[in-house]
């Protein structure tokens, strides 16, 4: 790194109070005026941008020396970073002459890269992303490997934690459960909406009790089929599915339905119909009003509903070191 990089990271900081406003698995590094987050789990390039955005932030790259210069020590302090460096932002695939960051700057206004390392031998001008490595910079490569990657979100001022411990206004606390939930109405593949929950904080919504399933059907009804977008539109999909274990319907902290506290089948339901040759094995409510749940197939596209405790992301208090006795903690 060079030598005002290091002078910079001496004096960059994260704020005890009021910086960590964002999500508690973030870091807030004032220099930036951002918080990242490293993300160990190695992941091609779409599947990183889109956990980055499902979090509320975007896929990080240099787009200043200061982001450039964070980005560039929490690769070092990662003992598992990858040798060939982490996914950045910058990418190529929308054009294959024109390189930019997710959130739109150009490749031709970041401070990083070197260009005897930027584009490395046989590059042919394909569709490409691009991974940072602390020596050299910016290199173009493929897509599809599997890399460890960096989210960055900006502070801007009107960024709010709602009282469900998020900034996404999504989420609403129902007092009859203590929890907040929230409705999407884009439909998605069973797996794919529980990765979207856990990004955002929460997970695919678990019905401990009857009041909990009133709570589930409510929003149901809030919804009707001519708001949901796309997929299939009579019910939503939720937090269980058999695990391929012969009918032991499971919810996804790996209780049963019955050790959860609520097990309302409808009418000769599970079936385990099979469709083009798939069974049903996820799980969901029907959109009757009367608290039904019901098997569907786990490729089905389906509305589906998130759940949250408001204490899940809540920012914690910094401990500062014995000589940082201000507000502030150094590195």
């Amino acid at each position: 790194m060079e030598i005002h990089g290091l002078v910079l990271l001496a004096f960059c900081t994260f704020l005890v109070a009021g910086g960590n406003d964002f999500r508690s698995d973030y870091t807030y590094y004032s220099c930036a005026n951002g918080w990242f987050k490293f993300h160990k789990v190695p992941a091609k390039w779409q599947e990183a941008r889109l956990r980055c955005s499902l979090e509320g932030a975007v896929l990080a790259s240099p787009i200043n020396s200061d982001v450039s210069d964070v980005m560039k020590r929490i690769i070092s302090e990662q003992k598992c970073a990858s040798p060939s460096g982490v996914y950045t932002g910058v990418h190529n695939t929308v054009t294959n002459t024109e390189y930019s960051s997710v959130e739109g700057v150009s490749l031709c206004s970041m401070p990083d890269g070197k260009c005897e390392h930027m584009f490395p031998g046989g590059y042919s001008g394909t569709p490409s992303c691009m991974r940072l490595l602390p020596q050299e910079g910016l290199v173009a490569g493929t897509c599809s490997d599997a890399l460890p990657y960096i989210c960055y979100k900006k502070k801007t001022t009107d960024l709010v934690v709602t009282e469900c411990g998020t900034v996404d206004t999504g989420y609403r606390l129902d007092n009859r459960t203590g929890h907040c939930y929230k409705f999407h109405v884009n439909t998605l593949p069973w797996a794919v909406a529980y990765l979207t929950c856990v990004a955002e904080g929460g997970y695919l919504a678990i019905v401990n009790s009857a009041a909990e399933a009133d709570i589930i059907a409510e929003l149901l009804n809030k919804h009707p089929p001519s708001a949901i977008v796309g997929g299939q539109k009579q019910g939503a999909a939720l937090g269980f599915h058999d695990w391929h274990e012969n009918g032991v319907w499971r919810t996804i902290h790996g209780q049963t339905l019955q050790e959860a506290g609520y097990a309302g089948w409808a009418p000769n339901r599970p079936d385990n119909f099979v469709v083009d040759g798939e069974g049903q094995h996820c799980g969901s409510m029907w959109r009757t009003g009367l608290r039904h749940f019901d098997d569907v197939q786990c490729s089905a596209q389906l509305p589906f509903v998130c759940e949250k405790d408001p204490a899940s992301l809540r920012p914690v208090a910094q401990t500062c070191n014995a000589q940082n006795s201000g507000s502030q903690c150094g590195f």
